[in-house]
């Protein structure tokens, strides 16, 4: 018999993360932005203003089936999101790979509860179960068909709609770009340097050394977006320590990575991201924009790559967004699916009624 419980504290999130842990090693993704660590930190930096709406679906043996890590907005508090929503390339729910009863059970524990309204799911990856999940109506189907299957669905009502946006490297493609540092358009720019000073690439695995350069890491970031007339993620506290927390709460998963390139030992480029699962995270790059036209963030996605390579890696995943330098190192793009969640035609807005034949995020 399987029943449902919600976990609203933090303490409580902490009594869970083992069990959260497993299931993530037991799932058809085994991604680290699903990890009880990145949820953690997550709550730590946003969580002031949110409340958690966290569902555990247990069997008669207290163990852990299902976690569906859910937050709500305190000035919206009907609307569900996951935890890391904005902070992650990935969102899912977390559950063993194609427990189709523990993600019934979850279904109809929706039905019954009646704090929510509507539930919002961005990145959903095409490898989850959660994608094959009921769903009431899509984009491409017409008007009359959409309102039809919207009537005779049973709730929750689901609306998915695919996107193909991430980027990746698989190992075959990453062992024909492990020389790519000597060819002529990277060569160039490494001569360039090589002329102005001594250039070297450094992985940093040591949470406590990653932590010294962070100031450092967001001031660059800062600097080139402010170059571009864009505002960086740096400039708020918030994200500052949220990428603090990650490197605390992660380290017993030895998850973050730092990748600095240096002239004359002061870094020209960085990344923050991060190893798992034999997958390279390319999370948060960044370049000194002085050198931009010397191109120091590609040089340094290829000691990246070439690093990958050493290690072992399978994939190099450029996560989300199509630029145009990722679609010519990349092998493949990963599908990840946006759902909505409505309790029934009660939660559904007159504009989605009136729109389901065009609706969109």
């Amino acid at each position: 018999m399987l029943t449902c419980r919600l976990v609203e504290g933090l303490h409580d999130l902490a009594e869970i993360s083992e069990a959260w842990d497993r299931l993530v090693g037991q799932s058809e993704f085994n991604d680290l932005y699903a990890t009880a660590g990145f949820a953690r930190a997550w709550w730590r930096a946003y969580g002031k203003t949110r409340s958690l709406r966290i569902a555990v679906i247990g069997d008669d043996s207290s163990q852990v089936r299902l976690i569906a890590p859910f937050y709500s907005d305190i000035s919206r508090p009907l609307v569900w999101k996951i935890v890391g929503s904005f902070s992650a390339d990935y969102s899912n729910l977390i559950f063993r790979r194609a427990d189709w009863r523990s993600l019934d059970c979850f279904r109809s524990w929706l039905v019954k509860n009646r704090e929510w309204h509507v539930i919002l799911l961005n990145g959903v990856p095409k490898e989850s179960s959660l994608c094959r999940f009921h769903y009431t109506w899509d984009i491409g189907s017409s008007l009359l068909t959409n309102i039809r299957s919207v009537i005779r669905s049973r709730p929750p009502l689901v609306y998915r709609r695919w996107r193909w946006r991430h980027p990746l490297i698989n190992r075959s493609k990453l062992q024909s770009l492990r020389s790519m540092l000597d060819a002529k358009h990277y060569r160039k720019h490494v001569n360039w340097f090589s002329r102005q000073g001594t250039l070297q690439y450094h992985c940093i695995l040591d949470p406590r050394e990653i932590l010294t350069h962070l100031p450092d890491f967001a001031k660059m970031h800062t600097g080139e977006w402010a170059a571009r007339g864009q505002r960086s993620l740096y400039t708020s506290d918030e994200s500052r320590r949220f990428h603090e927390y990650l490197i605390e709460e992660l380290e017993p998963y030895r998850a973050v990575r730092l990748d600095i390139l240096t002239l004359d030992h002061k870094a020209i480029a960085a990344h923050f991201g991060f190893n798992w699962n034999g997958r390279v995270y390319y999370y948060r790059p960044c370049y000194d924009h002085t050198f931009e036209d010397h191109s120091p963030g590609r040089l340094l996605l290829a000691h990246i790559i070439k690093r990958a390579v050493e290690d072992g890696a399978s994939e190099v995943d450029l996560l989300g967004g199509m630029e145009e330098y990722k679609m010519k190192l990349s092998s493949d793009i990963r599908a990840t699916a946006s759902m909505q969640m409505y309790r029934g035609l009660e939660s559904l807005p007159y504009a989605v009624l009136s729109r389901l034949g065009c609706l969109d995020n």
